[in-house]
């Protein structure tokens, strides 16, 4: 893989799992911004966003922050889905959403030694989740830029 400009701005605002992400994306994202140069402002916006709160840590706070931007992502895949499937998807981002953050509640009850690490898996199951959405945004962006 060629490190591009393109590339380099837009791992250079990525933490370690958006990397992944975008490692494991790369031709989908790479063809949306041939065809949509715009999208790589939008996008970065949303990286730069998590990559700051992902390098934060796995404090209760830091996470609830991550699920607030993934859930204003989440408005915007719901309020410009075009089809059912699109609702559906959008509606379980949510549920999975509000699964994790509940999971994070329970934490807090939890004793130091178990809490840390119960931490540490909420953070890379929303990681998971990270991906997902992000994917999900940036093609629903790409299309909303230029409609098909």
């Amino acid at each position: 893989m060629a490190l591009t400009p393109k590339r380099i701005t837009l791992l250079t605002t990525a933490a370690p799992v958006v990397i992944e992400m975008v490692r494991k994306y790369w031709p989908l994202i790479e063809q949306k911004l041939r065809e949509n140069p715009e999208l790589l402002s939008s996008v970065q916006v949303q990286l730069r966003r998590l990559a700051e709160l992902r390098k934060a840590g796995n404090s209760p706070e830091s996470l609830r922050e991550r699920i607030g931007i993934l859930r204003e992502q989440v408005s915007y895949l719901r309020a410009s889905a075009d089809d059912d499937g699109e609702v559906r998807r959008a509606a379980t981002f949510t549920k999975q959403l509000d699964k994790i953050e509940a999971s994070i509640r329970v934490v807090d009850a939890a004793s130091p030694r178990h809490r840390t690490k119960d931490l540490r898996v909420i953070s890379k199951s929303l990681d998971a989740l990270t991906e997902k959405i992000m994917e999900a945004f940036i093609e629903e962006k790409s299309q909303d830029s230029y409609p098909q």
